[in-house]
């Protein structure tokens, strides 16, 4: 006789985990970009931020800032829908490294994104 057994908590699909926060979340931040980096002017990225009980629980309604030191995020603050947050960036017209983080409370989550002139 064999037993399954299975949690109902997920598993993240970011990185740069940090946390927890007052109230216990843990916050993640990853970037989705194709290739090496997005291209001055024209490029765009995806960000995509979860938050999470210490428990792997996604955290429905938690209040997230955003924001980046190069481009345009499409909001610098978001609320989580089952744990989690997509926006964009949008390459500014200087090459560089964007550096975005997400902000829970007093857990603070970094990811870059290079901006690349071709």
């Amino acid at each position: 006789l064999v037993f399954l057994f299975s949690s109902l908590a997920c598993e993240p699909a970011v990185e740069n985990l940090v946390g927890p926060s007052t109230s216990g979340f843990i916050v993640g931040i990853t970037a989705h970009y194709g290739g090496v980096g997005i291209v001055v002017s024209s490029g765009t990225a995806t960000i995509r931020i979860e938050v999470f009980t210490e428990a792997g629980v996604p955290v429905n309604g938690a209040i997230v800032a955003v924001s980046t030191t190069l481009g345009t995020l499409g909001a610098d603050s978001l609320t989580t829908v089952n744990g989690v947050i997509t926006t964009s960036l949008t390459a500014p017209d200087t090459a560089g490294t964007a550096y975005i983080t997400a902000t829970v409370e007093n857990a603070t989550a970094t990811t870059t994104v290079p901006i690349l002139a071709f």
